[in-house]
């Protein structure tokens, strides 16, 4: 039997880094989405990767994994960053006897840093996923139609 390597490519790497993080995100997840923003999915966030970065971290000075490191263990890994494209729904008009509400889509960005740090002792990585998002300027709301005994 011989020893054989598998390299990956960067690019390769971090979608499995982005996907690894998503998939264990119950130990260390950090941010939130609002429930307002719709049409995107963190399981596809290995598809949007804008950013990779190898670093060194040390659990003191990294990302905050409780006390799952020693601390003067140090692991090398990637930080991985991927932007994605959600919709928020603006109500413009209220809806009236004739005509229902009228709405405006505004696009919302959302981000999310995944930290994946393999550890040499063990089969799983150490990873992390911090989703952040950015809400659009809202709009000023529509003004309140005006009642009907005022319009004879």
């Amino acid at each position: 039997m011989t020893d054989e390597t598998v390299s990956l490519n960067a690019e390769q790497l971090a979608k499995h880094a982005m996907y690894q993080a998503y998939e264990s995100r119950d130990d260390y997840c950090f941010g939130t989405v609002p429930d307002e923003i719709k049409g995107f999915s963190l399981y596809d966030a290995h598809k949007n990767i804008t950013e990779v970065d190898e670093i060194t971290t040390e659990s003191r000075h990294g990302p905050s994994f409780s006390d799952e490191l020693a601390d003067d263990e140090v692991l090398d890994g990637l930080a991985v960053e991927a932007e994605m494209t959600g919709t928020v729904s603006e109500q413009t008009s209220r809806a009236t006897r004739h005509h229902p509400a009228e709405y405006k889509n505004h696009d919302a960005d959302v981000y999310v840093l995944a930290w994946w740090f393999p550890r040499p002792d063990e089969l799983a990585p150490l990873t992390a996923i911090d989703v952040q998002a950015e809400m659009p300027r809202a709009a000023t709301p529509a003004p309140d139609p005006e009642p009907y005994e005022d319009r004879l």
